[in-house]
């Protein structure tokens, strides 16, 4: 099963794809196999018809969203035998309801028939108070529970918002979450990001998340560039995780920074690979 997660610059923001190139990377996914696509940036027109056809795909829908319709947002696309469905049921968390479109929450079925919870993860580069501004919740969070998903001795960000509302979802399940968490752990010798003699927050992350079960398929490498920027350095931004039962599947995982990525994206697509039966396994 490969599963592919991919920012694909469709948002309403200066310099954003236009629907011609956006297709390329519908594209590019299909050219790459994806069974599992968790895409982020998801310009709601520019999804064409083939794709759909191709995949069932799971977006933000306007009825949970109310006015806050941005006409783009994260997404899942999957292969029809994976039985792919929207789980609106979990926006009765809160948490949830705080990252959704930003997070797009889905459930399938594996090829070994256990159900799995998938989130398409777009966490936005922010600090928890301006998310939440965004989302038009100033108060959604009091100071306590701010600092409760916090990193110890840090402020809350956004990131720490999607980490607890994704953790508190899939705590003991199966589950994929993957996409542009717009963290790196690069970050930490980021002078803005870290003062001197404060722990390295970013690197922390990965740390809590594999307290809390969480398996990085990406983690047994040293970070590749997924973020490219003019004079920015070699971010990894984008990030698959999975639980530990679906991680012994686990073939191989990598940045896809092909020459023409560029054209298509400020991020490259990241491409994971799981075995779909012992035999394969061996």
């Amino acid at each position: 099963m490969r599963v592919v997660n991919f920012n694909i610059n469709g948002a309403r923001v200066p310099g954003r794809k236009s629907h011609e190139i956006q297709e390329r990377s519908w594209h590019l996914l299909a050219a790459y196999g994806a069974d599992l696509a968790l895409i982020q940036e998801v310009e709601l027109r520019a999804i064409p018809d083939w794709a759909k056809e191709r995949w069932t795909i799971v977006t933000g829908e306007p009825a949970f969203l109310g006015d806050l319709q941005m006409g783009w947002g994260s997404a899942i696309a999957a292969d029809k035998r994976l039985k792919l469905k929207a789980c609106n049921e979990l926006l009765s968390n809160s948490w949830v309801k705080l990252t959704y479109d930003y997070a797009v929450y889905g459930e399938i079925e594996l090829p070994d028939g256990d159900p799995a919870i998938v989130v398409s993860v777009h966490a936005p580069a922010k600090r928890l108070p301006e998310h939440l501004q965004t989302m038009r919740k100033p108060g959604a969070l009091t100071k306590e529970e701010a600092e409760a998903i916090a990193q110890p001795g840090d402020d809350a960000w956004a990131v720490d918002l999607f980490f607890a509302a994704i953790a508190s979802c899939v705590k003991g399940k199966r589950f994929l979450a993957g996409g542009d968490w717009n963290n790196s752990r690069l970050f930490d010798i980021k002078p803005e990001l870290r003062k001197k003699g404060q722990p390295p927050f970013s690197a922390m992350f990965f740390t809590r998340a594999l307290d809390a079960g969480w398996f990085d398929c990406h983690g047994d490498k040293n970070e590749e560039q997924s973020f490219f920027k003019p004079k920015s350095l070699p971010y990894q931004l984008d990030h698959m995780f999975c639980d530990f039962k679906t991680s012994e599947h686990l073939a191989q995982c990598s940045v896809r920074s092909d020459w023409f990525i560029p054209e298509l994206s400020d991020h490259a697509p990241m491409v994971t690979d799981f075995w779909t039966s012992e035999s394969q396994k061996k």
